[in-house]
């Protein structure tokens, strides 16, 4: 196997994608090619960078040849004797934002309540007043508890749309509370326990407390214990 048939096969390889004849070719040429070994070494780190950060798994149908046809190396001469293989920087920077901004997210409506109450850590989201809060019963129920509320801004949670409140407690704690339309085949996800009229999840640090009524589903989210979570929100 030559340098410019191995680089055809470098993104497969990498990814364990090579089977039979083809993999023990492109293995043996790996094995005495350092640049090609590097290659590969380097296109196998990128992928793992993005399982790892991105923490997604499906992509667009036809991004992976995207991808490897925008990277594919070039070939560059070094004097009259020497030739080297680089894969064209800003072309392969660009494919790896492109997988980014590309990639599905997290397909979980709950993956995506969990992701926004991880964010109220770092920083607010847009919110506005203009935007329906959950009932007024609900917001004075919270605030004898003890929560204030901060604003809250229209969103889509998986294949669901709705708006999340945002509150805050007197120690910086803070809360949300997402109510998502949802079609008439709905039902409540797995893993749930069952405490009163809710169905509360442990997801990532973050419980999450549901409940069904009619089309909407009401989630109470934060980032706290169970126990903590039953005095302060739902007890």
């Amino acid at each position: 196997m030559e340098c410019a048939e191995y680089r055809d096969l470098v993104a497969s390889h990498a990814d364990g994608r090579l089977e039979g004849s083809e993999l023990a070719a492109a293995d043996r040429h790996a094995e005495v090619c350092r640049a090609c070994a590097a290659a590969r070494s380097a296109s196998a780190a990128a992928r793992q960078i993005l399982r790892d950060r991105v923490g997604l798994r499906r992509v667009a149908p036809g991004l992976r040849t995207r991808i490897e046809a925008a990277t594919v190396a070039k070939p560059v001469a070094l004097g009259r004797t020497r030739t080297r293989w680089v894969v064209q920087g800003a072309v392969a920077a660009a494919a790896v934002f492109a997988l980014v901004s590309l990639v599905q997210q997290p397909e979980s409506p709950l993956g995506m309540v969990v992701a926004d109450v991880n964010a109220l850590s770092n920083r607010m989201p847009s919110l506005s007043h203009a935007v329906s809060p959950p009932s007024l019963a609900a917001t004075e129920v919270l605030g004898s508890r003890g929560w204030r509320l901060l604003g809250a801004r229209e969103g889509t949670w998986g294949t669901m749309q709705g708006t999340m409140s945002v509150y805050q407690a007197a120690d910086g704690k803070r809360l949300a509370v997402h109510q998502m339309r949802v079609g008439p085949g709905f039902r409540m996800p797995e893993g749930g326990v069952r405490v009163g009229d809710r169905v509360q999840y442990w997801i990532d640090g973050v419980v999450l407390s549901l409940a069904l009524r009619g089309d909407v589903v009401s989630c109470l989210a934060s980032r706290m214990s169970r126990d903590e979570f039953a005095s302060r929100v739902t007890g």
